[in-house]
């Protein structure tokens, strides 16, 4: 008879709570929901291994989503590509995806993975010292990123609209 092991006490709530949210984040940076996952995944079993000291942050779950956001610009740079956008919007999907929010996704798949990453922060609303303290930059560089990230996606959005007409 095998014994299960049970995750430490606050571990499965801070899974099931963070999971989700931090697996839809890594989709728009890495452009794969699968790496998105596999990211996330390797990121609370580092969270698990080391539960006895991490259990004492004041937000264990940041740690784990700056694990997971290293992961996936790790990943990204090794494979030397981005995935196509096709993979985000599957059959079975894409249900109530609009053509603008495609166009926003193809314009986000051109950024580099560190402005992708402050952007998706910035967009499920943290502020940018949050930002930084989340992935362990500086303020002045959240600010640059962003403002980067902002001018690129514009500017891709109007060449779009542009080869449209």
């Amino acid at each position: 008879m095998t014994r299960q092991m049970r995750p430490p006490p606050g571990l499965a709530e801070l899974y099931a709570a963070e999971y989700p949210r931090l697996v839809a984040e890594l989709i728009l940076i890495t452009g794969s929901r699968a790496l998105a996952e596999d990211c996330v995944s390797e990121a609370f079993t580092r969270l698990a291994d080391r539960w006895d000291r991490l259990s004492r942050f004041d937000r264990p779950g940041a740690w784990a989503r700056r694990v997971a956001h290293n992961l996936a610009v790790d990943e990204r740079r090794r494979r030397g590509r981005l995935t196509s956008i096709t993979q985000l919007t599957e059959p079975g999907r894409s249900a109530g995806v609009e053509g603008t929010t495609v166009d926003v996704l193809a314009a986000m798949k051109t950024l580099s993975p560190a402005q992708r990453s402050v952007l998706v922060l910035h967009v499920r609303g943290l502020a940018d010292d949050e930002i930084a303290h989340e992935l362990g930059i500086p303020l002045g560089t959240v600010k640059s990123r962003l403002s980067r990230a902002r001018q690129h996606v514009r500017s891709e959005l109007h060449t779009q609209e542009g080869s449209t007409r």
